[in-house]
């Protein structure tokens, strides 16, 4: 059985396809997205307390900023930072963001060298705290694998693609 629906989100017309992130501390992170061309089109996350059935809404990359607004996926690296990398509506690449705090704020938008052609990705971190990231083209097919071994660090330069590389 489940829950009855409860809202995490102030702004309407939102949407989501990553799985929500448990912060340790009581509270999830749930990512998610506007990407209307609207004012509020932005990247979101809803610190969410299930206890409460409380949220804080955060919006992590500039409102009316549709390019860095859509489909967003988030891990925690080793060193404690999120990670997120958000799907791009006009350029060819992922874009990455940082929080340092638990998702309460966020560093600007950086492009990666990951290549997107529009569709999202799915990020998670190894047993080894290797940052995985897996994402494809609009063709569907050739699904393809990058790591970051600095946490994410360096997003315009640090990312591997290297498919003949042993990834253990």
């Amino acid at each position: 059985s489940w829950s009855p629906a409860m809202k995490i989100s102030k702004t309407e017309d939102v949407h989501t396809r990553s799985p929500v992130l448990d912060l340790g501390n009581g509270k999830w992170l749930v990512p998610y997205s506007e990407s209307t061309h609207q004012s509020t089109t932005a990247t979101f996350f809803s610190i969410f307390d299930p206890k409460t059935q409380t949220f804080e809404e955060v919006t992590a990359t500039p409102p009316g900023q549709r390019n860095i607004a859509d489909e967003v996926c988030v891990t925690r690296a080793r060193n404690g930072d999120l990670v997120a990398l958000i799907r791009s509506n006009d350029d060819p690449a992922l874009f990455q963001i940082v929080s340092k705090d638990d998702g309460k704020t966020w560093s600007s938008a950086r492009m990666t060298n990951i290549p997107s052609q529009f569709t999202p990705a799915d990020l998670l971190t190894l047993d080894n705290g290797w940052l995985l990231c897996s994402f494809s083209f609009r063709e569907r097919k050739n699904e393809r694998l990058v790591v970051s071994r600095d946490d994410g660090a360096n997003p315009g330069d640090v990312w591997t693609i290297n498919p003949e590389r042993n990834m253990g």
